[in-house]
């Protein structure tokens, strides 16, 4: 009886420690990224035995995003966590460029300025450790600071080739198109965030996060390959849920 009592308390010990009960943490936010990238691209080639040129102004803004995740609790304040971000936006770009002329030699023609727009969709996966601490004087409302690794999956729209035709005598003006092609990165980076949380019952709230992260993904555009930064300052709110 001593020895059956000593296994059945070694159990509920083990049972206590590893109860989850009350550890998890659920959160769903909406929110935006308030940022503008700017960059450049060249492209030359050979027509009529002189070398033409197109310039590619990019300019990449922020937009909407959808942030989702949780956390478990591993002791005391300390807890584990995973969050995924989505965010589509667009990258405005502006062409210009030189065609050599087909008979006269050094008397290139410029190409106007052409406007194009190029789809990009940014996901992000943020592993972190974080530490939860209560506000002094307050009863439902708590601080959360996180840190860790994060994996951008960067897919964009980027120039495949530009071809030029010629529209016929003077041979003035030439007739410009683009192809495009659909390219998808990655790479890994860092984060640090906080979240600040209201929980209105046991096992519902509301919150508010910001949350740096930061990662430089190469990216294929034409012949050359641009490094394009992704994550950013990113700030929202949603529900949190407990249990």
């Amino acid at each position: 009886m001593a020895s059956l009592g000593f296994t059945l308390l070694i159990c509920n010990s083990a049972q206590a420690q590893f109860d989850l009960t009350g550890r998890f943490s659920l959160h769903v936010n909406g929110g935006v990224k308030n940022s503008l990238q700017k960059f450049q691209t060249d492209l030359t080639f050979s027509a009529y035995g002189e070398t033409g040129r197109f310039q590619t102004d990019h300019q990449i803004e922020g937009g909407a995003i959808f942030d989702a995740g949780g956390h478990v609790q591993l002791w005391q304040a300390l807890s584990l966590g995973v969050s995924f971000t989505s965010l589509n936006t667009s990258d405005s770009a502006s062409l210009i460029g030189s065609v050599p002329h087909p008979l006269l030699f050094d008397s290139a023609r410029t190409v106007g300025t052409q406007s194009m727009a190029f789809e990009q969709r940014e996901r992000a996966t943020h592993l972190h450790v974080a530490w939860r601490f209560s506000i002094p004087g307050t009863e439902h409302l708590d601080v959360t600071i996180s840190a860790g690794p994060s994996f951008f999956n960067l897919t964009r729209e980027t120039l495949s080739d530009i071809s030029v035709n010629e529209i016929g005598v003077p041979f003035s003006e030439v007739l410009v198109n683009v192809g495009k092609r659909e390219n998808t990165s990655t790479g890994w980076g860092t984060h640090v965030g906080t979240d600040v949380t209201y929980m209105l019952t046991q096992m519902i709230g509301i919150g508010g996060f910001a949350r740096f992260s930061t990662a430089t993904i190469n990216v294929p555009i034409t012949d050359d390959t641009v490094a394009l930064d992704v994550g950013g300052m990113q700030a929202g709110g949603g529900l949190r849920f407990r249990f």
